[in-house]
């Protein structure tokens, strides 16, 4: 995470770095003294976007909350949120996102995926990690309608 300095220190920098561009321009004849402006707004606009984007990544501080594409999911308090609503999940449902989440394009056996959730104690049957995918599928799909 940066801190106010370090991210004052980048604005400068970029600043910088676009009047030096601008002097380059306009010594090399490629652009007129006074029609910089026709140049810096698409640049300044680019700049923008991505110190916005910066921020977005990393707006969140707390170590419980994960965001997954459009949604927030809150680990400690086993709840999915969107913008507009919030679904509560089950300890099953909470295990299995993270086991996912952490698994991010990767293939798990299914035998490993039970055994990671539901660690050998026997209470899963032939369709139980079926049903949850399930779950988890609806409660996702809901939350970004």
């Amino acid at each position: 995470m940066c801190s106010f300095s370090q991210k004052l220190n980048q604005k400068i920098l970029v600043g910088l770095l676009l009047r030096k561009l601008m002097m380059n321009l306009i010594s090399q004849k490629i652009l007129l003294p006074n029609s910089y402006f026709l140049l810096i707004i698409p640049i300044a606009a680019t700049v923008v976007w991505f110190l916005k984007r910066q921020k977005k990544k990393t707006l969140n501080t707390n170590p419980h909350i994960i965001q997954i594409g459009q949604l927030e999911f809150d680990q400690k308090r086993m709840i999915l949120r969107s913008k507009y609503e919030s679904t509560e999940l089950s300890g099953k449902e909470t295990e299995l996102l993270l086991l996912l989440y952490h698994n991010e394009n990767k293939i798990l056996e299914r035998e490993y995926i039970l055994n990671q959730v539901w660690q050998d104690t026997g209470e899963y049957v032939g369709r139980t990690l079926d049903v949850f995918i399930s779950k988890l599928r609806k409660k996702w799909n809901q939350m970004l309608i």
